[in-house]
């Protein structure tokens, strides 16, 4: 049958072809991103001190500049992380080979500035959504976030569930170097065979489907609070 014949030997080349998953090593130039993510987050640094010092000599430190500060210290937090990446990153050089085995060996630095990314990166999004929905209850007068109680439960919720699905991920040895020529010289979540159930899945929980919900939420909140406006502006 020369259907079957052609078909098997197809069949035998790609059997012989390495598969991307299997490829062991590729060579990045990493320079140009190396510069401008240390450059930002260099500002980000600064700025993140110069919020802290204003902090710091005000005396009245409202509720919506208390939600700021927390904000940046999460913030600074991202920018710390990142530029560990960037000292990481550095040592290799200009042209960065990397190994992309079945079974990943941990770098502590890479894993450590993984930790404090996720960590930092979840609390932004809280801080940030609570802030907008701080905004939308001061426009109708409410001050129930200002309660003693509602700003402990915001501490808890901001730092104690990024801090807790950080630790999961630590704890399944999920942190590590994700081999991804694309993301730029920081570390998140292994890309390796080993990780399970897969790296998309730990990406989801570490940061995508916060960020997405942010994405979502915080807009949303904003919409109700201009559509509030135009009403009252009507009546």
């Amino acid at each position: 049958d020369t259907v079957h014949v052609a078909m098997s030997g197809i069949k035998r080349y790609y059997d012989d072809q390495p598969s991307v998953q299997n490829k062991t090593t590729y060579s990045i130039d990493y320079r140009p991103s190396l510069a401008l993510t240390g450059l930002s987050s260099s500002l980000s640094v600064i700025g993140s001190l110069v919020i802290f010092l204003s902090f710091y000599k005000d005396r009245v430190r409202s509720f919506t500049f208390r939600i700021l500060v927390c904000l940046t210290v999460a913030d600074f937090l991202n920018a710390v992380g990142n530029i560990l990446g960037v000292i990481r990153y550095s040592r290799f050089g200009s042209s960065l080979v990397i190994t992309q085995p079945s079974s990943c060996d941990k770098d502590n630095l890479c894993v450590s500035q993984s930790f404090i990314t996720v960590v930092a990166s979840l609390s932004s999004f809280w801080w940030t959504f609570l802030a907008a929905l701080n905004h939308l209850l001061h426009y109708r007068g409410s001050h129930c976030l200002e309660s003693r109680v509602m700003w402990i439960l915001s501490h808890t919720v901001g730092w104690g569930i990024p801090l807790l699905i950080a630790t999961v991920a630590l704890s399944f040895d999920v942190l590590g170097e994700g081999f991804s020529a694309g993301s730029g010289p920081w570390c998140w979540i292994k890309d390796c065979e080993s990780i399970k159930p897969s790296p998309i899945f730990w990406m989801l929980i570490t940061g995508k489907a916060w960020e997405i919900a942010a994405y979502l939420g915080i807009p949303a909140i904003y919409i109700v609070l201009k559509c509030q406006q135009y009403c009252r502006y009507r009546k």
